[in-house]
């Protein structure tokens, strides 16, 4: 399955294959006895790092058993979550990338000043292209760098996370739990679409920027601005503006600043007319205390500086 439409295992159903696989890994009538098995990492969900290759059998036939087992096991572990080390630096970095460019669309000139529709598809196009804009710097990383491998964990990383945040957000919209894949597939065409012609656009016109910037902003208005007629075609240029100048900000910036997820987006667009546009959303969350949605879709907030979360929304005292 492609890394851009792969749709992550929950991590409840994680933590239910875990418990089943350490129940099997302590019952010695179905496993046999295994022995110094560490300390399970929570933050990278409960990562077993040492299975010993000791085992209690005698016979050739019932260590080449074991052998078997073990590399079955491993391969358990392995797709419910239980990664390397590197793999819990790249899912660390992967979520800095990822919620810097939920920040950014968070800023309200977005859908004030831009006359976008003020739904769910807009915002999720939003978020959309800025991971695009991440994952073309780490493409261009892992072709042309020491740090490939990290890269493409990254990115691998990057784009689990946005489909996982993409469900809580149709959750949040309350999708009943039997539809949200059904509503997921479909929010995955339109985003899949703005990638491909953004990379259209990028094939056919890399040396000449002016061109570049009438193809961007061409697939902007599509599927951004739905082909409204109306709107104004120097609001769309703008973000294609923006678009271009976070592109080259993104392939200046240094590989371990990106791959660590350190990464400062630039001010949103400047829109020609900031009289023009719908209503505000609702203000943000100030200070040091930013929202983001559960995997139920419930929001919560989470301070910056302490790391303390909350269900309610901080007051300004806080």
């Amino acid at each position: 399955v492609p890394i851009m439409l792969r749709v992550p295992i929950p991590i409840c159903q994680r933590r239910k294959l875990v418990h089943l696989v350490a129940f099997r890994l302590s019952n010695p009538t179905i496993f046999g006895n295994f022995k110094d098995i560490q300390h399970i990492s929570a933050l990278n969900y409960c990562n077993f790092k040492k299975i010993s290759s000791q085992c209690f059998h005698s016979t050739v036939k019932q260590q080449s058993q074991t052998s078997t087992l073990k590399a079955a096991i491993r391969n358990m572990l392995k797709a419910v979550g239980f990664k390397s080390e590197q793999h819990t630096t790249s899912l660390g970095s992967a979520l800095s990338l990822f919620f810097s460019s939920t920040e950014q669309v968070k800023k309200l000139d977005w859908l004030k000043y831009s006359r976008l529709p003020d739904d769910f598809r807009s915002e999720q196009l939003l978020i959309v292209l800025h991971v695009w804009l991440l994952h073309k710097r780490l493409i261009s990383i892992s072709k042309a760098s020491e740090s490939k491998s990290l890269a493409l964990k990254v990115q691998e990383c990057l784009f689990d996370q946005l489909w996982e945040d993409t469900c809580s957000r149709i959750r949040a919209k309350g999708i009943n739990e039997l539809s949200v894949n059904k509503n997921l597939k479909e929010v995955q065409g339109y985003c899949l679409r703005l990638c491909l012609e953004l990379d259209e656009a990028l094939k056919t016109h890399p040396h000449d920027e002016q061109l570049l910037l009438d193809d961007i902003a061409a697939a902007l208005w599509r599927l951004l601005w739905r082909q409204e007629e109306d709107v104004d075609p120097d609001i769309v240029l703008a973000l294609a503006r923006y678009v271009l100048q976070e592109l080259q900000s993104l392939q200046a910036l240094s590989v371990p600043a990106v791959c660590g997820g350190r990464v400062a987006w630039g001010s949103p667009p400047l829109w020609p007319d900031r009289s023009l546009g719908q209503t505000a959303a609702e203000e943000p969350v100030t200070g040091e205390w930013q929202s983001a949605l559960a995997p139920t879709g419930q929001p919560y907030y989470w301070n910056t500086r302490t790391r303390e979360t909350r269900w309610d929304r901080p007051t300004q005292e806080d």
